[in-house]
């Protein structure tokens, strides 16, 4: 369909529109000459429609605050429902149909966020793919992820308090190749779900702590490096009771804690998986914590995700390392230049280490990872967790992400090994709205289902 006559009407129209507004019109500037891009006149192929999604999103982030914030607010679930059913069935047809009365600012934003909507609803298949075996289906030419992946679960609907970021697309998440310098590395879960029910449910996480944790380290350096672990009984068997109680807790997710976790034990804990694997209804992600792994003359605070039956899916390395005051108790690993998110069928699960998620500077970087979940082993002292859960209310508020914890408590060698284990956040809907003393255990294993 040849529709270049519509299309010169249009982008004159906008330039109008753009001329009478304030110096804020990149967005209007991104939005006429997407309104010439050549993907609108298939726009139901996946590669063209999740390109669109891609575009349409970022232009109407970059729309002034007045639009974003003040306008959206305004805007309901009914009416981008109603103006979906009304002008949807435009972009069918001829382009200048769809944009025929969007003759201002606020229109042209509002019509733009309908275009995403109804591409976003039409191109989420009723049943999402196969888990994929590479990640190419999902990049777009503007080198950006769109994946299939449900904004909210079925007892959590969006409301017209979520931003933009959370509500303007609710079956698909984007997430660019690159963010803040750092590439992002996609890792593909093998598992399916069991049903298409099953895609409706909270994920049941574990997290595993350990009673009277110390942590020894390589003698004779100027800095930190994790040597060997112990707590108050043999590690083998505190492991195996964890993973009987998670299996007993019908947990498809399991999170052990930043530098608990060496090589030996993460070789126990998968021989356990192998002899008696853990089956769940949702793809098992079973997060064996991180360790400190030399690599040629470095080393690199890695974690290591396994699925049920032991077998390893991804690892990933420590971007941040921890500084502290004094050198020698400094962490000495070389950091990431990576971001790691695993795949689902149906969710973005972000892997971070401690500071990776607790610093503040990191809030943005972890908003465009745009994550169903994020799974983070941790380790330190309270002002550890009160970072963390800093970090987990705003992401939950910008872009609904559920963040599980599992926070080692930190305890250096002149120090008494306090009653508590150390700290979990629950992956909670409310994480604002928690305490530090909520947070504090006392246990060697905490299960919880996401979002209560």
């Amino acid at each position: 369909m040849n529709n270049s006559g519509g299309l010169a009407v249009l982008n004159n129209q906008i330039y109008e529109v753009l001329m009478s507004t304030d110096n804020s019109n990149n967005w209007l500037e991104a939005l006429a000459e997407l309104r010439s891009a050549p993907e609108w006149e298939d726009w139901q192929d996946l590669s063209r429609g999740r390109y669109l999604l891609s575009r349409l999103r970022r232009t109407l982030l970059n729309a002034p605050e007045k639009l974003t914030g003040n306008l959206w607010q305004q805007t309901t679930e009914e009416f981008l429902a109603n103006e979906s059913l009304k002008y949807g069935p435009d972009l069918d047809r001829v382009a200048k149909d769809f944009w025929a009365d969007a003759d201002d600012e606020q229109s042209l934003f509002r019509r733009a966020a309908v275009a995403a909507r109804y591409i976003d609803q039409h191109i989420a298949p009723g049943s999402v793919p196969q888990a994929p075996s590479g990640t190419d289906e999902f990049l777009t030419k503007d080198n950006t992820y769109v994946f299939p992946s449900p904004r909210a679960l079925a007892e959590r609907p969006p409301t017209m308090r979520h931003g933009i970021k959370r509500r303007l697309l609710l079956n698909h998440r984007v997430v660019p190749t690159q963010i803040d310098g750092r590439r992002v590395l996609i890792s593909v879960h093998p598992q399916l779900a069991e049903t298409e029910q099953a895609k409706n449910i909270p994920r049941k996480i574990g997290c595993c702590l350990f009673l009277g944790f110390r942590l020894n380290q390589i003698s004779g350096r100027k800095d930190f490096i994790a040597e060997s672990a112990s707590a108050d009984g043999p590690i083998a068997s505190i492991l195996a009771e964890q993973l009987e109680t998670a299996r007993v807790d019908h947990c498809d997710t399991v999170v052990w804690p930043e530098l608990t976790m060496e090589p030996v034990n993460v070789s126990v804990l998968s021989g356990l998986l192998a002899t008696s694997p853990i089956e769940t209804p949702l793809p098992t992600i079973i997060l064996a914590g991180s360790w400190h792994i030399k690599t040629g003359d470095t080393y690199v605070n890695r974690g290591i995700v396994l699925d049920g039956n032991g077998d390893e899916l991804v690892t990933f390395d420590k971007c941040l390392p921890f500084l502290d005051s004094k050198p020698e108790t400094s962490e000495g690993i070389e950091g990431s230049d990576f971001i790691q998110l695993m795949v689902t069928e149906h969710e973005v699960v972000a892997l971070t280490i401690c500071r990776d998620f607790c610093d503040g500077n990191r809030l943005k970087l972890l908003e465009e990872c745009d994550a169903t979940y994020a799974l983070v082993p941790s380790l330190g002292k309270e002002s550890t967790v009160t970072a963390s859960l800093n970090t987990a209310a705003n992401l939950q508020t910008s872009v609904g992400t559920l963040s599980a914890v599992s926070q080692q408590l930190l305890i250096m060698p002149d120090e008494e090994a306090p009653r508590h284990a150390g700290y979990v956040i629950k992956a909670p809907r409310s994480p604002q709205k928690l305490e530090i003393s909520s947070c504090k255990e006392t246990g060697q294993f905490i299960s919880f289902k996401s979002g209560a």
